[in-house]
């Protein structure tokens, strides 16, 4: 997924209110804000947050932000909670997420859910990341969210028929 979309591609999940990264890759011509593997942030700000918190209840969601607030990571961050549950009401509806420069300025990313639940992982997603000139509204809607989506249905499959 990565080198198809020439972008950085991660996997995350849900760790106690938190996004935890649990991995990442890239293509030779990705460029992103350059989250580590085990990172742990807060998830309005993130594609991948934002795509696990969609999976949610509203009052489950409501309770996170109740425990982590709504830091602000740059102008474009959710800081209140009605315009955070209108995003989330989207993610829903189409079926993935979008980030634009609301943890770090300058970056785009994408990401939706994998419905993969066992005893390991309850709430995963997988994103793809770059720079916002690449992550035209254009080529996320009719390039990069099938990629991602497909990518996803891969996955579970997998997980399903193959572990």
């Amino acid at each position: 997924m990565a080198e198809e979309a020439q972008a950085v591609a991660t996997i995350g999940c849900e760790d106690d209110g938190l996004r935890a990264l649990l991995y990442r890759t890239e293509s030779g011509e990705a460029v992103s804000d350059n989250p580590p593997t085990g990172e742990y942030t807060e998830m309005h700000w993130t594609a991948l947050g934002k795509a696990l918190l969609a999976q949610k209840s509203d009052a489950e969601i409501e309770a996170v932000v109740d425990r982590y607030g709504l830091p602000k990571g740059t102008e474009q961050t959710h800081t209140e909670l009605d315009s955070l549950m209108e995003d989330i009401e989207q993610v829903r509806s189409r079926g993935y997420s979008i980030e634009d420069n609301e943890r770090s300025s300058g970056v785009k990313a994408i990401a939706t859910p994998v419905a993969i639940h066992d005893e390991l992982f309850d709430n995963i997603a997988i994103s793809i990341a770059g720079p916002t000139s690449k992550f035209t509204e254009d080529r996320i809607e009719n390039e990069l969210s099938t990629l991602l989506q497909e990518t996803a249905n891969v996955i579970e499959l997998k997980k399903q028929y193959y572990s």
